[in-house]
């Protein structure tokens, strides 16, 4: 029989398991304010800085030119479209998704942010190389240290099931790119045979 947990020792451990802030929301943006973290645009012309209005709209049109215009994981999508404008909707619905998806990412950051400024600075100690914190490993250090134990398991496995499909979708491009371009005008026994032996070995 475990032991109940009663008064006091339920909001404590409620606190614990909680995935926000012990402020909760109206922490967040008392904080994400004064620390201006809620300022979208930035439009100084300063190359010193990193994110700013310009840097976002350069940078963001390379990237999207290669993720949307040349990666052949989604130029698949666009040419298994019945028309050239099912595949102009599929680009344009491919952009609100990202858009959210990275709202997402910021709202997450914006979390983190708190909790670890003001709850649990010591913590970063941990992730911390050269007296810079490793951004990329609070998240881990957050779900290791903070999530409740199926919670982190949960994640952990979201995690590992995006990272394989990446992988197995990136594979089967590879494969794709191989068949079509490198063996033009070999026998079609002999591609398909090629193509499972690269398709198992990836």
């Amino acid at each position: 029989m475990g032991a109940r947990l009663e008064g006091p020792a339920v909001v404590e451990e409620a606190e614990s398991t909680s995935v926000l802030p012990p402020g909760g929301v109206a922490e967040v943006m008392s904080v994400a304010t004064a620390q201006g973290k809620l300022n979208v645009f930035d439009f100084a012309f300063d190359v010193t800085r990193g994110y700013t209005f310009w840097s976002g709209v350069i940078g963001g049109a390379f990237l999207t030119t290669a993720t949307h215009g040349t990666d052949q994981f989604m130029v698949q999508r666009y040419l298994c479209s019945r028309s050239p404008g099912d595949a102009r909707k599929a680009l344009l619905v491919s952009g609100v998704f990202v858009l959210a998806q990275f709202f997402i990412f910021l709202v997450i950051g914006l979390l983190l942010y708190v909790f670890y400024t003001g709850h649990a600075p010591a913590e970063l100690g941990a992730i911390t190389v050269g007296g810079r914190v490793q951004t990329d490993r609070v998240l881990p250090q957050f779900i290791v240290s903070h999530l409740p134990t199926g919670l982190a398991g949960l994640v952990s496995a979201a995690i590992l099931a995006a990272a394989m499909s990446s992988s197995l979708n990136a594979s089967a491009v590879l494969e794709t790119l191989q068949k079509e371009e490198w063996l033009i005008g070999t026998p079609q026994q002999l591609i398909e045979k090629i193509s499972k032996l690269l398709a198992d070995r990836s």
